[in-house]
């Protein structure tokens, strides 16, 4: 039921309860107290009474219905509340478990609490509730497999620069195939209209494809587990949670090249197949629709597997005439092909047609010039033949677009990472380039893109290199000479190939080390000129503090010379000891040999005689000293520690008053709802990046006010005025590059100029601030320029060009995939109780189930 029905339920009067009759008894005080007339009173009295009668007599009825209710059999007691209004469906339950976020176990109280309260069951039985899911998951999700594989735990030593793998643990790895999602999905979104055309990307369209299909595959390790997750952007919110689809997962184990290999990326692996042909534009999706109002729909998806496919311009199927004739079943069908998948050679098709099973269609025959099946694929659901049986069919291009942050695609292409000689995965940069990126002021920096060939290349280098050499020659320094010279910086086996022009950059992982270095900034330059600042109390205290820090360092470096006296002393003695230890045991020995005559026995008893008190004396003669020795030896231990403690709380009281800037700079970003728990841990995270560029202008005028009631030197104030008018400018640059980049919107050829423009803008101003002319000059100029990856990404032409590419790059960014890491994380806390595989199999089930249409509809209506 509804709102009204539970309502009703609510306000179900029971007998025992008459505190809703008090609201007649005052009109009987008041007539009694203002009219006298009895006749009057005797009236109203009377019709009290009638009202109460009925109230009673409904009361018992009712309760005598309750009763009645709760003596019938669950068939009865299913129709009586179905017939109330009471009852809701398998479906609507399974939309309220899931708005709730309910698991089992919690729905199942609920349920028993209805029917304690009112003897009726408000929800239907968990066996048809299950198999509604089941059947929603075994129709859309039949390649869903979930199985153990063996992967490495890889510890922190090294050898040779190469992790050392210590032992094989078991992880279950669940896997759906890219390509079922992408059937299911289209037909979902053209069935309910929510299809939305995309210009930008990748590859020529022909005039047979009617539009571009662009495919999102994303991949991430976060909140324990490893994802690759696949969504269509051909909707009106591409970063939606409600669109993310899980392709593969796998969790309690490092996210490495060999565990991806293993669970993903293995020889025959439909998902590494599957992960190849979207991203290589080789796959076509067609779309039948049947009748007159063209309201039946299916989907087929057909991978090209000819040799000369062409990537830039792919070649269609030919165009489908209407009134073709169809035909029956000529071929046998694998079982991919019932699936709706197909595999076959593009450029052989020279004719297509319905395949026809009794009254229903089944499929679609590809055939070549001499009419010879090349494939038959069938729908996931036969098509009832209707009407006159106006058949249509559409030809969709799928374009992917492969989206991740920098570790996980240095992980994909077998990159050593951001610290290596060739740091930069998009580009064949040095890290000397890197560093030079600030230089000049004229075009963007431009460096020959890597490709799927020269990876392939550079992988082959490194294997022939290093991988096939002898033991003995895979040392250290020949493993950095090939990654240097050879293979630019890939010493591992790539996943998988795909065109590079497939790849977005992390545009969000940008943002947000753009921002933290622009705040790091605040603090360095803030925090030059308080320590610059003559502020009365704070500096008598600063020296005293510093003063006080020299003394205890001085102290610590005696302690430690003392107890290295000590500990030689120490040593010295028990060598000593050792040895009359080890001249005993030989004088022993020879004492008492037999062989020997018994005059020289003696005479090595005597000696044995003389070590004896030797060690005597040594060990429990001297042994006060001994004690005091280690006494000591612990007493400065202990003196060593609450130094060092005591200069480490002196440092940081020594930074908490030469930086008072840091207070204000935190309060101030607290003001304008930048949290100081967001940068914690360094990095900040979420919208506070845009709430930082917007509220630049204030942000930077309220620090400025505020140091400048602390800061009174005149040279100071200048340079404060200075920087906070350059970095209003600086700001108002970036957040005009921050909406480009999170934009969902395609940009025209002007947009992408400014944004071009914008880019050379900022390089300017920021190189103008710290190099050409700095608020603070000389060596007190606290302020460096960034030399981080992520700043070469935005500076050099990588963006600039795949937004030309795309025209646009917000809906297809790694958004999403990091959204999902806590949306991974509360669906786990469902199934908390159940461990292993059927956990892991039960977590991916209901985040498959949360994303269907239905479901995502409900919580649109029900959400105010």
């Amino acid at each position: 039921g509804g709102e009204d029905s539970i309502s009703s339920i609510t306000d179900i009067p029971s007998f025992p309860r008459v505190n809703k009759f008090t609201l007649v008894r005052q009109p009987i005080q008041y007539l009694h107290d203002t009219d006298p007339n009895p006749r009057t009173l005797r009236r109203h009295t009377k019709i009290v009474q009638m009202w109460l009668g009925l109230l009673v007599g409904a009361s018992f009825a009712l309760a005598f219905l309750i009763d009645q209710v709760k003596g019938l059999g669950d068939v009865a007691k299913r129709q009586v509340s179905k017939a109330a209004g009471f009852c809701c469906s398998p479906e609507e339950t399974v939309m309220f478990q899931t708005y709730c976020n309910l698991n089992g176990e919690q729905m199942k109280r609920i349920k028993r609490f209805t029917s304690w309260k009112w003897g009726w069951r408000m929800f239907s039985s968990w066996a048809s509730v299950a198999k509604v899911k089941e059947d929603y998951f075994n129709s859309n999700c039949r390649t869903a497999q979930s199985e153990t594989v063996i992967m490495q735990r890889p510890v922190q030593q090294t050898r040779n620069g190469e992790n050392v793998m210590t032992r094989d643990a078991e992880v279950s790895v669940f896997t759906i195939r890219i390509m079922e999602h992408l059937i299911t999905k289209t037909k979902e979104l053209l069935s309910t209209g929510k299809f939305k055309k995309r210009n930008g990307g990748p590859g020529k369209m022909s005039s047979e494809h009617k539009a571009k299909i662009v495919v999102k595959l994303s991949g991430d390790a976060g909140g324990g587990s490893t994802k690759l997750n696949a969504n269509l952007c051909n909707v009106a919110n591409p970063q939606g949670q409600e669109h993310q689809l899980v392709c593969g997962e796998f969790s309690g184990i490092k996210d490495t090249n060999e565990n991806l290999h293993r669970a993903f990326f293995y020889e025959g692996s439909t998902t590494k197949a599957d992960m190849e042909n979207v991203l290589q534009r080789r796959v076509l999706v067609l779309t039948m629709r049947l009748g007159r109002k063209q309201d039946q729909l299916q989907v087929i998806a057909v991978v090209n597997t000819g040799d000369d496919h062409n990537e830039s311009e792919p070649s269609p199927l030919p165009s489908y005439t209407k009134g073709k004739q169809t035909t029956t079943v000529t071929t046998e069908t694998s079982d991919e092909n019932d699936m709706g998948i197909g595999a076959l050679d593009v450029a052989k098709v020279a004719d297509y047609k319905v395949v026809a099973d009794g009254n229903k269609f089944v499929g679609v025959s590809f055939f070549d010039t001499e009419d010879e099946c090349l494939a038959t694929v069938k729908f996931r659901e036969p098509l009832d033949k209707v009407g006159d049986n106006q058949i249509s069919i559409w030809q969709y291009m799928v374009i992917g677009a492969l989206s991740a942050d920098m570790e996980f695609f240095s992980i994909l292409t077998g990159h050593q990472g951001a610290s290596a000689t060739w740091p930069c995965i998009y580009n064949l940069a040095k890290l000397s380039d890197v560093k030079k990126m600030w230089e000049g002021t004229g075009a963007l920096p431009s460096f020959i893109a890597r490709t799927a060939d020269n990876i392939r290349q550079s992988w082959q280098e490194y294997k022939t290199r290093y991988c096939d050499k002898d033991p003995s020659e895979r040392t250290s320094a020949a493993r950095a000479h090939v990654t240097k010279n050879h293979s630019h910086s890939i010493a591992m086996e790539p996943c998988c190939y795909f065109p590079m022009d497939s790849v977005i950059p992390a545009v969000m992982h940008v943002r947000l080390g753009v921002a933290r270095s622009l705040l790091d900034f605040d603090f360095d330059f803030y925090g030059k000129v308080a320590e610059l600042a003559k502020d009365g109390n704070h500096d008598e205290s600063r020296h005293a503090i510093e003063e006080t820090i020299q003394h205890l360092e001085i102290y610590l470096e005696e302690l430690d010379f003392a107890q290295a006296d000590v500990l030689e002393s120490l040593e010295g003695r028990d060598k000593q000891e050792q040895s009359l230890l080890d001249r005993m045991g030989a004088a022993r020995k020879v004492a008492e040999a037999e062989s020997l005559a018994q005059e020289t026995r003696e005479k090595w008893r005597v000696i044995l005689e003389g070590l004896e008190r030797e060690y005597e004396i040594l060990v429990h003669g001297d042994a006060d000293e001994t004690q005091d020795d280690k006494l000591l030896k612990k007493q400065m231990l202990e003196q060593s520690c609450m130094v060092k403690n005591t200069i480490d709380e002196l440092q940081r009281i020594h930074k908490k008053y030469s930086c008072f800037s840091q207070v204000i700079i935190v309060e101030t970003l607290k003001k304008f709802n930048v949290d100081l728990q967001v940068y914690f841990n360094g990095v900040i995270i979420g919208p506070h990046c845009m709430i930082l560029a917007e509220n630049a202008e204030k942000i930077q005028q309220h620090l400025y006010d505020e140091m400048m009631k602390k800061v009174k030197e005149p040279s100071l104030r200048e340079a404060m005025k200075k920087y906070r008018d350059k970095m209003v400018t600086i700001y108002k640059i970036w957040y005009e590059l921050c909406k480009i980049m999170m934009s969902t919107k395609e940009q025209d050829d002007a947009a992408i100029q400014k944004f071009e423009d914008n880019i050379k803008e900022l390089r300017r101003q920021i190189h103008n601030l710290i190099v050409v002319d700095p608020p603070l000059s000389g060596d007190k100029n606290p302020l460096k320029l960034p030399t981080k990856l992520k700043w070469f990404t935005l500076l050099s032409d990588v963006l600039v060009n795949t937004l030309k590419l795309w025209r646009c790059i917000g809906d297809v960014a790694e958004e999403s995939i990091e959204s999902f890491h806590p949306r991974r994380n509360k669906m786990s806390k469902r199934y908390c109780q159940v461990r292993g595989k059927r956990r892991n199999e039960l977590i991916m089930k209901a985040l498959q189930f949360e994303s269907a249409s239905w479901i995502i509809e409900s919580k649109l209506c029900v959400t105010p």
